[in-house]
Order: structure tokens, then sequence, then C-alpha cells
């Protein structure tokens, strides 16, 4: 186990994910940094190994148990965990989120609320029991459509929505 207190980052790669993993490495933290593209998460984790321990995680959300696999193998890596930090932004293939709302897609709606609000969800479930025995948080970045009508966000503003009420 390491003495460092550790970071997951999920959604790492992206630019709020790095931002946040270089600024953890800053402060001393030891970082696991989720994407789903390998070279990106490889060459940040790179980066942030010059000054810190730091590991990649790959990974896809909405698919089977992601997100217990994800803290699974940041336990495995680091033997503990401090604070989750989801930067996730997905939306499922196909269809339509945005726009006016008689121009979006129903049948994609179910699949936008699993890889939002119910992948915040799972990720705070499976982090949960390490971050109580560390004493540790859990933060989510999200759209501000989740708090102030945005136009041409009613699906995005409900999901986000359900996130700022879960937390």
């Amino acid at each position: 186990m390491t003495a460092r207190k550790v970071m997951l980052v999920a959604g790492g790669s992206g630019s709020v994910g790095s931002a946040i993993a270089r600024e953890a490495a800053a402060h001393g933290w030891a970082v696991a940094v989720h994407a789903r593209t390998p070279a990106r998460c490889n060459a940040l984790v790179a980066e942030l190994a010059a000054s810190t321990d730091a590991a990649a995680i790959l990974g896809e959300v909405g698919v089977g148990n992601d997100a217990a696999a994800l803290v699974d193998a940041t336990i495995a890596r680091f033997g503990r965990l401090d604070a989750v930090v989801d930067c996730v932004a997905a939306g499922p293939a196909g269809g339509r989120i945005t726009g006016l709302l008689p121009d979006t897609d129903p049948a994609i709606y179910g699949a936008f609320y699993d890889l939002s609000a119910a992948w915040f969800q799972r990720l705070a479930h499976a982090a949960y029991p390490h971050l109580a025995a560390q004493g540790g948080t859990l933060i989510a970045f999200i759209s501000d459509a989740g708090r102030f009508a945005a136009p041409r966000q009613a699906i995005i503003g409900a999901a986000r929505a359900a996130v700022i009420g879960f937390v």
C-alpha cells in the first residue's frame, strides 16, 4: 500500500480530468487516471510519473461492471483510495440528445441517463467503502445545464440534475 493519498480521476485524459490529475500530482497525491483512449491516457501517466506514482486504467463506462472494475483496479495498484473525481463526459452512440425537445431521440434517453447519472451512482457505490475507510471524498464535474436551464439541453440538464440531487 502506498503511503501517499490516492486519487482516481475518471475521465482523466480530457482537458478537465488531466488538469485535475496534474494538480493532484503536484500536491503529492498518487494518481490513477481512467480513460478509454490508451494513447492519451498513457501519455498523461508518463508525464505524471516524473513527479508521483501514477497508473493508467483503461475502460469504457456503461460496459458491464465498469465502475466496480475501475475502483478494484485502483485498489489493486495502490492499496487505498482517498478521492474520486468524475470527469466523464460520454453519451450514447447514435440518436440525438441535444436540440429542441421534438428533435431529440427518446429511444436513447435511457442510454444517456445510464452513461451519466447511473454511471456516477455506480462509481459512488463501488468507491464508498474505500472512501469511508480513508475519510475520503467524491467529486463530480458536470454540466451547469443540471442547475440552470440551458437552451437545447433539456435531456442533458435532467441527467446532470440527477447527479446534483444524488450528491
